[in-house]
């Protein structure tokens, strides 16, 4: 996906000096370096990468809980993780690269920007100075998270149309469905309708919502009856050479999310004349 964030920050604090003590060498505010990437897997937004804490001084430096907070882009916080890292501890001069992986829910998608934030402190050992820190550290757009979920799915259709003798005709169906994504999709408002081009509507069904597992085959099959004086219909069509139809449409949402994307699939008939060739006989 290739979004990737690199900041490097002075991280606030509480007292707004470059130094809070007269010589450089002693007290000075850390760097904080990130490298972050958002991706969608397991049916939720994994944000992984590392955070990289250097430290200027010549004292080292003791590290309380760290934070990371998430907020939406009016400033709501919607996430708060706390980082469990193994050493809480920076040597004088030293840094400290921690790799960071955590788990956002789906409907943050419905974000336009999400901004993360760090939150923790530092205790210079030297002089038992404790110092608050808490910076921005980057901000995440998230339109190509949205935009990776475009691309066709891979439908086969097959439906078979069977007339009988008084004039109604039974619509078989199954659609195989296969799910590319690293999320599962709802399939909402499915209709399955036959048609033909001189004609137009002949019937028509709806069918429940279905959610198509992520990385799977799903199948989807039914049957419905077309009743009344549709058999001079297809043999009139079938005549003529019109071919008659099948469309499946509706729409894909992601869970816990507005976001939709565009369905739609198209195949041609299988008509099954049988039961009229032997009429008569």
């Amino acid at each position: 996906m290739g979004l990737i964030i690199l900041m490097m920050l002075i991280a606030g604090c509480a007292l707004p000096l470059k130094y809070l003590i007269g010589s450089e060498k002693a007290v000075r505010i850390p760097q904080v370096v990130t490298h972050l990437e958002p991706s969608l897997k397991n049916n939720q937004i994994i944000v992984g990468g590392k955070i990289i804490l250097e430290n200027p001084t010549e004292s080292d430096l003791l590290l309380d809980k760290i934070f990371l907070n998430v907020k939406d882009g009016s400033g709501k916080i919607i996430s708060k993780i706390e980082l469990n890292w193994e050493k809480p501890q920076i040597k004088s001069r030293g840094q400290m690269e921690a790799p960071v992986e955590f788990s956002l829910p789906l409907q943050i998608l419905n974000q336009q920007t999400i901004q993360i934030g760090l939150k923790t402190a530092v205790i210079y050992k030297v002089l038992s100075i404790r110092i608050p820190i808490e910076s921005e550290i980057a901000v995440f757009h998230l339109a190509p998270l949205r935009n990776s979920l475009t691309g066709p799915l891979q439908v086969i259709m097959y439906t078979k149309i069977n007339p009988d003798f008084l004039g109604n005709a039974a619509v078989k169906y199954r659609f195989t469905i296969v799910n590319p994504f690293n999320v599962d999709l709802l399939f909402e408002g499915g209709e399955f309708k036959v048609y033909t081009d001189e004609k137009g509507e002949i019937g028509k069904t709806v069918m429940a919502s279905t959610m198509l597992g992520s990385k799977k085959e799903t199948q989807i099959q039914g049957e419905f009856l077309i009743k009344n004086i549709f058999r001079d219909l297809f043999i009139d069509e079938f005549i003529k050479g019109h071919a008659i139809r099948a469309q499946l449409s509706g729409r894909l949402r992601l869970p816990q999310t507005s976001i939709f994307l565009p369905f739609k699939a198209e195949a041609v008939q299988e008509i099954d004349f049988s039961l009229f060739s032997n009429r008569g006989k």
